[in-house]
């Protein structure tokens, strides 16, 4: 289940602080090292026969890792590309280490349905929501 927490300070443009902590957690589980995405509040999904609300599609700013945790916060960041092992570290072939990235293929959609959901801002603000898969 998504637990919700957010954005209470941005320490310089390597690091943000949010306010998950060791008090969030259960105190035998290291949360260093978690993935956690930074979301723009999003639009609730409902079932088309029902109406029902069955969750909440919120747009991912950034993904990132906590770093460091305190009692009531935390500190996260991004973890850059320079963080894999370099080419020198493997035995392959060099085209065997391509880093390819996934690509899609556009949909047949109804586009009058299409409700074109988009980022407002890929900027990380102070009370941006943090999303933590727990």
């Amino acid at each position: 289940m998504n637990k919700f927490f957010k954005v209470i300070d941005i320490v310089d443009d390597t690091r943000i602080i949010v306010n998950y902590g060791n008090d969030n957690t259960f105190m035998d589980k290291d949360i260093v090292g978690t993935e956690i995405k930074i979301v723009e509040k999003g639009i609730d999904i409902k079932d088309p026969e029902t109406q029902e609300v069955i969750g909440q599609y919120n747009p991912v700013k950034e993904k990132l890792i906590i770093t460091d945790v305190y009692n009531k916060f935390s500190i996260a960041r991004k973890k850059s590309a320079e963080d894999k092992p370099a080419i020198s570290d493997y035995a392959l072939s060099p085209t065997v280490l391509t880093e390819s990235k996934t690509h899609f293929k556009p949909l047949k959609v109804n586009v009058q349905e299409n409700k074109n959901l988009h980022l407002k801002s890929s900027i990380i603000s102070i009370g941006d929501l943090v999303e933590i898969d727990e």
